[in-house]
C-alpha cells in the first residue's frame, strides 16, 4: 500500500483560493449561450451562491479565524467564571 503525502491546511487553502479565483472569472464572464436573459440570471445566481459557500468554507479554516475562535471561547469561559465569582462574593458578607 502506498502512502499518500500529507497535505497541509495552508496548501488546501491556497488551492481553494485558486479555484475560487478561477470560478469567479468564469462567473463574471459566462461564455455559455443561454436561451433567454432569465436563464443567464438564474445561472449566475446559482454560481454566485456556490462561490460564496466556497469562500466561507475557505475562510472558516484560516489559522487567524481558528485562533480568534479559540480566544472567543476562552473569553466566554472567563465571563462565566467571573459571573460565578461575583455571585459568590455577593452572597458572602
Amino acid at each position: 500500500m502506498t502512502e499518500l503525502p500529507e497535505i497541509s491546511t495552508e496548501t488546501l487553502q491556497a488551492i481553494s483560493f485558486e479555484l475560487i479565483s478561477k470560478l469567479l472569472g468564469l462567473w463574471r464572464k459566462p461564455e455559455a449561450e443561454f436561451k433567454n436573459e432569465r436563464d443567464r440570471v438564474d445561472w449566475k445566481f446559482r454560481q454566485g451562491e456556490r462561490l460564496q459557500g466556497m469562500i466561507m468554507n475557505a475562510l472558516r479554516y484560516h489559522p487567524d479565524i481558528v485562533q480568534a475562535e479559540k480566544y472567543m471561547k476562552m473569553a466566554d469561559e472567563m465571563a462565566m467564571e467571573l459571573a460565578t465569582l461575583r455571585k459568590i462574593h455577593a452572597v458572602t458578607p
